[in-house]
């Protein structure tokens, strides 16, 4: 494929050339990015009646709902991750070039950082633009980016697909996120906006838990308090429970098992199909 500045297609499962304005727009809010958008995200949430007032919050959300256009994260599993990148490099045939890793912009507009410093995966016509821009971001080879989720996903990173315009031909990043830096991820644990559930969801097998007082390492590993005590085990929240299947890799009792999300909205964006399999495998 010879196409300069590709994007991907939701409804056909393929890439297509995008537009002039597409560019140019995305090309102008990755530049103002780390120097306004997310030092002013930091800012606010530093504002304790913000986020612990009962007015602060509503407003927090109000204006997180108002920011839809803006970078907004579907959580997906290292392995759901890896199709992803599957399929973009056998989308591009013998293209070269096909992502770029650079320090995680909410880090480096903060200027806090958490290793790896380099874990942002910019992809598609993003990947050109991370490049041009001159924002650290190194073009690496498939098995690179592999061996980086894997090592995110050990450090307990969560996955998050990202996309703007409310629009999966937008999907331009896979974020390694965390609680401390992160600024989706935090607007998020705030407010409930900004990161989306993932296809899949944790099935807890209780009688296989070895119990909390014993392990208790999904406790540790959950960012989304999905994860909590009951009868001396462990159990999901369903409601709470965004996909991300850190707790998964990280139970010694093997009592948990990632399945196929019935609600899944997001089929519109990035359809599951891509993400976990035709039938969730």
């Amino acid at each position: 494929m010879t196409m300069s500045h590709i994007g991907f297609s939701p409804e056909d499962k393929k890439l297509r050339k995008i537009g002039v304005f597409h560019y140019a727009a995305h090309w102008f809010y990755s530049f103002i990015e780390p120097k306004i958008i997310l030092q002013l995200v930091d800012f606010l949430l530093s504002i304790q009646w913000l986020t612990q007032s009962r007015f602060g919050r509503h407003l927090m959300v109000w204006i997180a709902k108002a920011c839809r256009d803006l970078p907004h994260g579907i959580v997906i599993t290292t392995h759901a991750a890896e199709r992803v990148i599957d399929f973009l490099d056998q989308a591009r045939g013998t293209d070269s070039g096909r992502f770029a890793v650079g320090p995680c912009l909410c880090q480096m507009a903060m200027h806090k950082w958490e290793e790896p410093v380099l874990k942002d995966i910019q992809m598609l016509y993003a990947k050109d633009i991370f490049v041009g821009l001159k924002l650290g971001h190194q073009v690496k080879p498939t098995a690179d980016i592999k061996a980086l989720l894997r090592e995110c996903h050990e450090k307990g990173y969560v996955h998050c697909l990202e996309m703007c315009m409310d629009s999966g031909k937008w999907m331009f990043c896979i974020c390694n996120c965390e609680p401390r830096i992160c600024a989706p991820m935090r607007v998020f644990l705030n407010t409930g906006e900004m990161i989306w559930k993932g296809p899949e969801i944790c099935v807890p097998d209780t009688d296989q838990c070895v119990g909390w007082q014993r392990c208790g390492k999904c406790l540790e590993r959950c960012i989304f308090s999905a994860c909590v005590k009951k009868d001396g085990k462990v159990t999901v929240v369903s409601d709470k429970c965004m996909g991300c299947g850190l707790c998964v890799s990280t139970c010694p009792g093997q009592s948990r098992l990632m399945v196929a999300r019935q609600d899944y909205v997001h089929n519109d964006k990035v359809p599951a199909e891509i993400l976990i399999g035709p039938k969730g495998q």
